[in-house]
């Protein structure tokens, strides 16, 4: 199976209760491309499309913007989990700001991922346009203990999620189906909010392309893409962090 851009797959260590205010307290995952020279006009572009996200992301857990000129501009995009309160999406947008500029502090271009929120800026105006072309899974190392079953309920159920996700304003639904006795499993889906339904059902099913392929039979798995994400469990995980490792490299076509 193929995929454009690089996939990388992550082992999910097993997870711990912790309070709200942890979810952010490390991102998920970052990158960091398009290296620049101390350039006082993207770093200009940079700070003041990241102070506007920041003012309005927490507002309606999203936001778009853009400043600059011709080569300077940079656009921006941010949003929240589409369950969470501003108290909740306020403390992480201001988290991801100032983490990315730490981690990336001469990049124009950009992801972070957390739990409760992601932020992307680039010198592309990609609004709107799903892209799956950055993707990470992180997947537990256990399998179900009926394989064909388990998977067979999932994906009935990821194909469900996604109808409705690409239906909702937020771009956002939860699920939860039974596969036998004292075991469900628990999903989520989001695609950021510039997408119209058509783009969100585009990404939602390439990653659900990588679900049948990378998490089958996995317990537990996480999908992440800068337009839209996938995560299921065996348990409900909302208030639960993520903990991960590298597992292994898997690189598809540029």
């Amino acid at each position: 199976m193929e995929f454009s851009g690089k996939l990388f797959i992550f082992l999910l260590l097993p997870l711990l209760q912790i309070s709200t205010c942890d979810a952010y307290a490390n991102p998920i995952y970052h990158s960091c491309s398009k290296n620049f020279t101390s350039d006082n006009l993207i770093q200009d572009s940079i700070n003041k499309t990241l102070s506007s996200l920041l003012a309005k992301t927490p507002l309606d857990s999203f936001g778009i913007s853009s400043f600059g000129d011709g080569f300077f501009t940079i656009f921006g995009l941010s949003q929240c989990r589409g369950n969470l309160t501003v108290e909740q999406c306020a403390p992480c947008i201001t988290k991801a700001k100032e983490e990315i500029r730490t981690l990336c502090p001469n990049s124009a271009e950009t992801r972070i991922w957390y739990d409760h929120c992601f932020l992307h800026y680039g010198t592309t105006k990609f609004f709107g346009e799903p892209d799956t072309s950055f993707t990470r899974v992180f997947s537990s190392g256990l399998i179900a203990a009926d394989p064909y079953k388990f998977n067979y309920k999932l994906m009935d159920m990821v194909y469900r999620m996604n109808a409705m996700t690409v239906g909702m304003d937020e771009k956002f639904s939860m699920y939860a189906t039974h596969v036998s006795k004292n075991l469900n499993i628990f999903a989520t889906a989001q695609c950021t909010r510039d997408l119209e339904e058509l783009a969100c059902r585009q990404c939602l099913d390439k990653l659900s392309e990588i679900f049948s392929g990378y998490c089958k039979y996995h317990l537990d798995c996480y999908v992440l893409s800068s337009s839209c994400v996938l995560r299921y469990a065996v348990s409900e995980f909302l208030n639960l962090p993520v903990s991960l490792s590298p597992l292994v490299f898997a690189a598809g076509s540029d």
